[in-house]
């Protein structure tokens, strides 16, 4: 049986949104709460890579920090590939509208033989939402000690499988990322009508 594991990247605090995105309020749990809990519908267990700030419900023991600090999300791919010797599913932690659905599709998706099994949308290539063997760790030490930082990078020297999630969910949000207030505002606005539309289904059952 295929075994992957997870990893939740959530650095530090962020230059351009100006605090710590994970802790953010997202409904009744912080955004990283939300993740974790998407991811842990599918997959059991779980690292995240970052500072932690005080999320008290989820375990100590799976908060790693960043092996080599700002190197930006390939140094946070890097330590997550170093707790482990199976492939690991990583994903951000300010994408949250990714759900265990789209979880499930690219793990059904992977592609063994490749280094790496990432996510492609209308928008391009979603390097945030893929699966990464241990093997990658070589190549992901060379680049960040010569400063090549940029995911998309890895795929000059390696050949990946990408998958397309262009008719599945709504891809229009489904890799819509937080970086901003006006981001956090918008998330929130879409999360809300989502919910209310769910409530209006769910009470209005056959005749709704």
């Amino acid at each position: 049986m295929l075994e992957i594991e997870g990893g939740i990247l959530i650095g530090g605090r962020s230059k351009r949104f100006g605090e710590d995105k994970a802790s953010l309020r997202f409904g009744k749990i912080t955004l990283l709460e939300h993740i974790y809990g998407v991811l842990h519908k599918v997959i059991d267990k779980i690292w995240i890579i970052g500072r932690k700030q005080g999320y008290h419900n989820l375990p100590e023991d799976i908060f790693f920090e960043d092996l080599i600090p700002n190197a930006g999300p390939m140094g946070g791919l890097l330590t997550a590939l170093k707790k482990t010797d199976k492939p690991t599913l990583v994903v951000s932690c300010d994408t949250p509208f990714i759900e265990s659905e789209h979880v499930e599709y690219l793990i059904k998706q992977y592609d063994p033989t490749r280094l790496a099994t990432i996510a492609r949308s209308s928008k391009g290539i979603e390097p945030l939402f893929g699966i990464y063997k241990p093997e990658l760790t070589i190549l992901l030490e060379k680049l960040i000690e010569s400063r090549i930082l940029a995911l998309y990078r890895i795929f000059d020297f390696e050949k990946v499988k990408f998958v397309n999630f262009l008719n599945t969910g709504n891809i229009s949000e489904l890799f819509f990322n937080i970086n901003t207030l006006s981001d956090y505002k918008k998330a929130l606005y879409l999360w809300e009508e989502t919910e209310r539309k769910n409530c209006t289904n769910s009470v209005g059952g056959k005749n709704g």
